[in-house]
C-alpha cells in the first residue's frame, strides 16, 4: 500500500502533512498514523474512489479501523483504554449534529456516501457503537433530514464494520505488528518534535509518500520525502537517527 501526503502550510498557517486541502496540516505521530493507517482508503480503495472519497463516511470507516488497532491488536498508545465504542459515537454524534446544524460539514459531503458491502460477520460493539448513534442523531435530528441525506442504521454499521475488517487485512493480528504499529507512533512522535515542519517546506520538501509492505504476514514501513531534486528515505531503523540537517543538500 503506498499513500501520498503532502507537506504544506494550511489556511490556519500550520506547517505540516495533509492528504487533501480540505483538511488542516499535521505534524504528530498519532495523526501521522491516523492517515498512513486508518484514512488510506481515501480515493484510492475501489470504494472510495471520486464521489466515495474525502467525506463523512470516510471518517466513520477511520474509526472502525482506529476499534481494531485499539480494541483487537492491542495497540495502547494510539488512544487511552475507554470505552472506545462510546467514544466513537461522541465523536461522530458531535460532528454530525454541527454538520446538520450548519447544512455544511467542512471535510467533504455531508451526504453519507456508501459504497461498501454488507457486513458478513458481526461484531458486537460495533453493532452497538451504530446502534447508539443512530438513535443519539434521531433524538436531535428530524429523521426524514437524516433519510434524505443517505443516514440510517445499517449503513452506519456497514461503515463501522468495513473500516474494522481493511484494517485487519492491512495489519493481520500478530503480537510483531503491535510492536510495528506502536514504534511507528513513538518514532513519528519524536522525529517531528527533532524535525520542523516549517524547515523541511523551506527546503522545498513537499511531500512524503508512505509504503506499507508485508512479509509472511508481518508488516514494515517507509517513507521518502521528497522536493524538485532530492529525496530523504526514512525507515524503520534510520528515523531514530535523523535530524534537520540529514535534511540539506550535500
Amino acid at each position: 500500500m503506498k499513500l501520498k501526503l503532502y507537506l504544506e502550510k494550511d489556511d490556519t498557517g500550520y506547517y505540516g502533512l495533509r492528504c487533501s486541502d480540505l483538511f488542516n496540516s499535521f505534524w504528530e505521530g498519532k495523526l501521522i498514523f491516523h492517515d498512513v493507517f486508518e484514512h488510506w482508503f481515501e480515493d484510492t480503495h475501489k470504494y472510495f474512489k471520486g464521489k466515495y472519497a474525502y467525506n463523512i463516511s470516510g471518517e466513520i470507516v477511520a474509526y472502525g479501523a482506529l476499534y481494531y488497532y485499539v480494541e483487537e491488536l492491542g495497540l495502547n498508545n494510539r488512544v487511552p483504554y475507554c470505552n472506545l465504542d462510546k467514544l466513537l459515537v461522541k465523536d461522530h454524534y458531535y460532528k454530525i449534529v454541527e454538520a446538520f446544524k450548519d447544512n455544511y460539514y467542512r471535510y467533504g459531503e455531508l451526504q453519507l456516501m456508501c459504497n461498501v458491502p454488507k457486513v458478513r460477520k458481526s461484531i458486537i460493539e460495533l453493532d452497538n457503537a451504530a446502534s447508539e448513534l443512530w438513535n443519539q442523531l434521531n433524538e436531535t435530528i428530524d429523521i426524514q433530514k437524516l433519510y434524505a441525506a443517505g443516514y440510517n442504521k445499517a449503513i452506519l454499521r456497514r461503515l463501522y464494520h468495513y473500516g474494522y475488517n481493511l484494517a485487519k487485512r492491512l495489519v493481520p493480528y500478530d503480537y510483531n505488528n503491535q510492536e510495528v504499529l506502536y514504534n511507528f507512533i513513538c518514532d513519528w512522535n519524536r522525529f517531528t518534535e527533532r524535525v520542523r515542519a516549517e524547515d523541511l517546506y523551506s527546503l522545498n520538501y513537499c511531500d512524503a509518500v508512505f509504503n506499507i509492505t508485508k512479509r509472511k504476514g508481518i508488516v514494515s514501513w517507509t517513507c521518502r520525502f521528497t522536493d524538485y531534486n532530492k529525496s530523504i528515505l526514512i525507515t524503520e531503523k534510520n528515523i531514530k537517527h535523523l535530524f534537520i540537517d540529514n535534511f540539506y543538500y550535500d
